[in-house]
């Protein structure tokens, strides 16, 4: 494993090893619009391991993405390599059914004494784009929306204003779609969950997003994956309980 090749893999072209917030926050984009969530592991008969040797191999050499617990513990390892202070923290999400909740990795990173929020695998319309200031009450505006974290006696929550939705294609559940998956784009992002493809683009107009959905016939499936996202599976993909999270 190598920075060199990791920095290749991201695009990050003029890599800087200060252990700063700028190379920090350079790093969090790139590492976004990069590699992305996804969880096609599970839908190709590949087994899930949380070694990181692994997981680099997979991410970096193979050019996949990953779930939170590997794109946040390879980019925790890429961190730590430039010298960042760097800790693992664990949170509750939203799950897809009512009142269900699912577990979530993602890093705390000091810079120069001040704390940082980075999470580059939280895979769904919540994304931070850049790393969060560990602060309670303080709106973060970014190009998603405005982020802000509140603290409670010792309970953090991350809240996010969004902007107005303009949805031309009206058919489709969109509301649930976004809380899925996320590919990175751009401007917004790019996701494919199951056999619905859907394009967001931030602030299309003013105080407005664009989502573009559409559905993909099973044959064209890994040529999107392909196209749209840079993943060729070594392995033939199979649905598992009819739904697949890309």
């Amino acid at each position: 494993m190598n920075l060199t090749e990791y920095f290749a893999r991201i695009g990050y072209k003029e890599p800087n090893h200060k252990a700063d917030l700028k190379t920090l926050t350079e790093l969090h984009e790139h590492h976004i619009r990069s590699i992305p969530f996804e969880n096609l592991s599970i839908h190709c008969g590949e087994k899930i391991t949380l070694d990181l040797e692994t997981i680099y191999n997979k991410l970096v050499r193979n050019k996949r993405g990953g779930w939170c617990y590997e794109n946040n513990q390879l980019f925790s390892w890429v961190l730590k390599e430039i010298g960042y202070d760097v800790t693992y923290l664990g949170a509750k999400v939203p799950g897809l059914q009512p009142n269900c909740f699912e577990s979530h990795l993602f890093i705390k990173v000091l810079v120069d004494g001040k704390p940082y929020i980075a999470d580059v695998g939280y895979g769904i319309f919540w994304q931070i784009w850049q790393p969060l200031e560990l602060i309670s009450g303080k709106d973060q505006p970014q190009l998603p929306g405005v982020f802000r974290l509140d603290e409670d006696k010792g309970v953090w929550n991350l809240q996010k204003t969004g902007r107005k939705s303009d949805v031309p294609n009206e058919s489709f559940g969109v509301s649930s779609l976004l809380a899925n998956s996320l590919f990175k784009a751009a401007t917004g992002f790019r996701a494919l969950i199951g056999w619905t493809y859907c394009e967001v683009t931030y602030n299309y107009q003013e105080g407005v997003d664009l989502i573009d959905v559409s559905t993909v016939p099973d044959e064209e499936v890994e040529k999107v994956l392909e196209e749209k996202f840079g993943v060729v599976l070594e392995n033939k993909l199979v649905s598992v309980n009819n739904k697949i999270h890309h």
